[in-house]
């Protein structure tokens, strides 16, 4: 039942923006690449996790230079637990996460990203497709530029 919930998300998140399919490795680079060039030095975004690691729901993430500097759940504007924290992470982050799924060889691996900036709108890891619970996905909405 959560991957079906986690390839909703995934999926909802993809056609809901202008993405591509991932081809592994290159189009990251790519869109890293991308990333880089256009990244603003202050962003907010709000970021779903889902995965059998403790559901807290969207949570709007601001980021300054490389630091994020806010983490609040999106429905009740609370500050995110601490022990959510590194599950929601920043823009780079969210690189990080899905060069190392390729690193370590990930059964399956799905992302989308945004064609202007080049950050991943979605992202859908399952690390052995044999294991149940170690499915992990990843939306980013919402996205903005913040002054300096």
């Amino acid at each position: 039942m959560i991957r079906r919930l986690l390839h909703s998300l995934v999926l909802g998140v993809a056609l809901a923006g202008c993405s591509h399919p991932l081809a592994p490795t290159r189009a990251v680079a790519e869109a890293q690449q991308l990333w880089q060039r256009t990244r603003p030095t202050n962003y907010r975004f709000t970021l779903a996790v889902g995965c059998f690691c403790g559901f807290v729901g969207p949570v709007v993430i601001e980021v300054h230079g490389d630091s994020v500097v806010g983490r609040r759940v999106q429905a009740t504007g609370d500050v995110l637990d601490p022990r959510f924290g590194t599950s929601y992470t920043t823009i780079d982050g969210l690189f990080t996460v899905i060069n190392q799924a390729y690193a370590d060889h990930a059964d399956h691996v799905d992302v989308r990203f945004d064609p202007t900036r080049g950050y991943p709108t979605s992202i859908a890891i399952d690390r052995e497709e044999r294991a149940a619970d170690d499915e992990v996905g990843y939306a980013v909405t919402g996205f903005e530029a913040l002054p300096p």
